[in-house]
């Protein structure tokens, strides 16, 4: 026979543990601020390697700030430096068809989606 202490440890169920739940507000806050500045400097590093790679200044032209949290998105989001990349990286497959780099802002999206698409076109080559 089973005695009523055996058995009733056998019933409660373990206390749940939630790591969230047990840290303070601060404590939460401190973890986002560290992912905000890890990716604040993950962003620079990038950056770093690219202008490496390509051998000039991504920021000569006003644009954006280099310190700006969004200047990386800034930098590739019209797919000039992703398609200058691939020219460097992978020559043999990168599309010789000349990269878009002026266009009027009503062609704009057209323009950028147009050098990514190549750009991921190449790569899948």
């Amino acid at each position: 026979m089973v005695s009523s202490e055996k058995l009733a440890a056998v019933r409660a169920p373990a206390p749940i543990q939630l790591p969230h739940a047990q840290r303070s507000s601060s404590e939460k806050w401190s973890s986002n601020q560290q992912l905000t500045l890890e990716y604040a400097k993950r962003q620079k590093m990038s950056i770093a390697w690219i202008e490496r790679k390509l051998g000039r200044d991504l920021f000569a032209s006003d644009e954006v700030q280099r310190d700006d949290e969004n200047a990386l998105f800034v930098q590739l989001r019209s797919g000039v430096v992703l398609r200058e990349l691939m020219e460097v990286l992978a020559p043999a497959h990168a599309n010789k068809m000349p990269i878009a780099r002026t266009y009027s802002k009503l062609l704009a999206p057209w323009k950028e989606r147009e050098n990514i698409s190549i750009f991921l076109h190449d790569c899948r080559m």
